[in-house]
């Protein structure tokens, strides 16, 4: 059986700010569902998005709610199961054809690509918290499957910490961090504190999985709450510091879909209060996104595992598009669990060498660009993969606005 890591074609707003009132018939011509007030949204308590709140919610960001004991004690973020009889009737096909298929139904194939930081302070490596020794693994076990998962042919990867463990303050690397944030019990799962992994896209935009910021269960009350980013998070220690998260948006295929796995579009965008006055992407860069070209690629894919040095320190993976998981997903190869939901699958990592070519294939040009976030991964561990929703352009720049909502596309993207 196959199920989500951690983690919406209409896009539903993760309004955690107190923003003007919209009538539900703009809402409906809009395609949105707007929330006025945080607490519409089931114990979801981030501080408004407001210009007036704005320096009151930075400030903040350095004395957050979360102790070293929240933070140490956090789990990876329990996974919604996948119907797996459902995963043998997607993978009738050859994957070749639905590749095909799939990237014909894609948005157009643009995007941008990253930026490294603007600010060079170095690095604080602030203590947050004393990591645990053993492998943590999610209080919510995964319901067991009745069905046979559909035969997969063997999986390609390379998979290995950071060389030097250093190299996590360098960018690219600095770009993706561990996102911890709260859930209550009506959200559906067992109330506690929950991590995921996440990437800087904006000036002040991260995205990470949409099962990391919401449930898919309970509707308006399966928020999450009390969000914090921590780039580049090594053993318990925030190089570049903890940032306050003040709203966001998930797509409402996620929002709607009932925490099933695969999902159209798994993914969702937070908003990143400034930090002593420094925006996050000046200070660890950001990362670009591509749309509509998760497969064929080939990715590099971090994050935070639980089973690889429990959790404690980043890790890479590098893979190809390895086949169509169904429902506008691909599978890549990875041996990467728990607590890398939400990382980011990224193509052309790295930075380009003195004469080194650029890519023949223009659509592959855009380097350091997001492709997708990890979403999924098989119960059975003996199948070592990972599935990622293809990005819809409109879906996923329709999470960017709600996103800004209020601060000018220049000062937020």
């Amino acid at each position: 059986e196959t199920h989500a890591m951690l983690s919406l074609s209409t896009s539903f707003s993760l309004a955690l700010k107190s923003m003007r009132s919209i009538s539900l018939g703009a809402l409906a011509l809009c395609g949105l569902l707007c929330i006025a007030h945080a607490q519409s949204l089931g114990g979801v308590s981030l501080p408004s998005k407001s210009a007036a709140a704005k320096g009151a919610a930075a400030a903040a960001s350095t004395s957050s709610s979360w102790t070293a004991a929240r933070l140490r004690n956090a789990e990876p973020f329990p996974a919604p199961t996948f119907n797996a009889a459902a995963a043998t009737v997607a993978a009738a096909a050859p994957a070749s054809a639905q590749v095909q298929a799939a990237v014909a139904a894609a948005s157009s194939f643009d995007g941008s690509s990253g930026s490294p930081p603007t600010n060079t302070a170095p690095a604080e490596n602030t203590v947050l918290f004393s990591p645990k020794s053993v492998q943590r693994r999610s209080k919510r076990s995964a319901t067991p499957s009745t069905s046979t998962p559909a035969p997969r042919p063997p999986q390609y990867f390379a998979s290995s910490p950071l060389v030097p463990m250093t190299s996590d303050t360098s960018y690219p690397y600095r770009a993706v961090g561990a996102l911890f944030f709260s859930a209550s019990e009506a959200t559906g799962i067992p109330s506690g504190d929950y991590f995921c992994s996440a990437s800087v896209v904006g000036k002040r935009l991260i995205m990470t999985a949409g099962h990391c910021v919401h449930s898919g269960l309970n509707g308006m009350s399966g928020f999450f709450s009390d969000f914090l980013f921590v780039p580049a998070m090594r053993n318990g220690t925030a190089p570049f510091g903890a940032w306050s998260i003040n709203g966001g948006a998930v797509s409402f295929d996620w929002f709607s879909g009932n925490g099933t796995v695969p999902n159209v579009a798994d993914y969702a965008v937070l908003y990143v209060e400034d930090l002593n006055n420094v925006s996050l992407a000046a200070r660890v860069g950001k990362l670009g996104v591509a749309y509509g070209v998760v497969a064929p690629n080939h990715v590099t894919q971090l994050g935070y595992p639980c089973n690889i040095n429990s959790c404690r320190r980043m890790h890479r993976v590098d893979s190809s598009s390895h086949r169509f998981g169904g429902n506008n997903c691909f599978e890549y190869g990875s041996d990467m669990r728990q607590g890398v939901s939400g990382g980011p699958w990224v193509q052309n990592f790295g930075v380009l060498g003195a004469g080194q070519p650029l890519p023949s294939f223009p659509k592959r040009l855009f380097r350091n660009a997001v492709v997708g976030v990890s979403s999924y991964a098989p119960e059975d561990e003996s199948q070592r993969f990972l599935g990622a929703s293809n990005f819809y352009k409109p879906v996923l720049n329709e999470l960017f606005d709600i996103a800004c909502d209020g601060i000018s596309m220049s000062e937020c993207r």
